[in-house]
């Protein structure tokens, strides 16, 4: 059996007052599927179960039993996002902190050798550039991850483009147009990080 968990994780507005912040996750149990997500031909398809909860707190799910993580910050739009407990946290100090335990969590129920990916964006405050996405990299580093890759989303034909393209030109600023999709692996249990250590934790 393959575990593998979608999650809409910690999400920072970037086009409101009131950045907010959310956590939601889902556990898929997908029986009877192979690597290439199809059904084998010799097996049946397994029950495929949903659970939602908490990023930050997966205790319901065992320590390096999950295969991949695939996690996306919630649409500022979400029903889920505006009644989060933490939907009034501006201060992107605090948003890190809880991406830090998100990235802990995450490291903990990953196996050994398999991957995490995270996308994320960044903000503009005061007509000035907010790196985010680069402080959430951080913290999972400081979790354990490696880094395997920083791929580029660009960022076009949304629903707001027209808007922001608007304000922009008005307000002297540059559109914030693209995201940064970060792949992390756990490393192997026994294994040298050696080769690694540029892709790693750097700092004291």
């Amino acid at each position: 059996m393959r575990r593998t968990i979608f999650c809409r994780s910690a999400s920072f507005s970037h086009h409101s007052h009131a950045s907010r912040l959310v956590q939601r996750l889902t556990v898929m149990k997908m029986p009877g599927l192979n690597r290439s997500s199809t059904v084998s031909p010799e097996r049946k398809p397994g029950r495929l179960t949903a659970l939602e909860g908490d990023a930050r707190n997966l205790d319901a799910i065992g320590d390096s039993t999950v295969d991949p993580i695939a996690t996306h910050r919630t649409p500022t739009s979400s029903a889920t996002l505006r009644a989060s407990p933490l939907s009034h946290v501006r201060d992107i100090g605090e948003y890190v902190r809880q991406m830090q335990r998100v990235a802990e969590e995450s490291y903990r129920v990953l196996k050994p050798d398999h991957y995490c990916a995270i996308l994320m964006g960044d903000t503009r405050r005061n007509k000035h550039y907010v790196t985010i996405a680069f402080r959430v990299m951080q913290a999972f580093l400081e979790a354990g991850f490696v880094l395997k890759e920083d791929i580029i989303k660009a960022q076009w034909n949304t629903m707001t483009e027209g808007l922001w393209a608007n304000l922009s030109r008005q307000k002297n600023f540059l559109l914030i147009m693209h995201e940064h999709l970060f792949v992390f692996r756990k490393p192997a249990e026994g294994g040298t990080t050696t080769p690694f250590r540029e892709s790693m934790r750097w700092w004291a």
